[in-house]
């Protein structure tokens, strides 16, 4: 099992390639299980239907928070 590891600082521990459920991407950023599908749906973040389970891949959480990073 690989683990994700990102060049800049992480706001959550770094994850392994294992696919994430809906319930481990709303507790990892902290948001509601409706945003996470709303985005899914949106196709702002990227997943993957196996017949009716949805499953996230940790990078493509990691580019998802990237993309909504505001520079302070």
């Amino acid at each position: 099992m690989a683990v994700i590891q990102s060049s800049s600082p992480a706001p959550f521990p770094p994850l392994s390639d294992e696919l994430l459920t809906a319930s481990d991407v709303c507790g990892l950023l902290k948001v509601s299980k409706a945003f996470v599908y709303q985005a899914a749906h949106a196709g702002d973040l990227p997943c993957i239907r196996l017949g009716r389970a949805v499953r996230f891949e940790p990078a493509e959480v990691m580019k998802f928070v990237a993309r909504h990073r505001i520079a302070g």
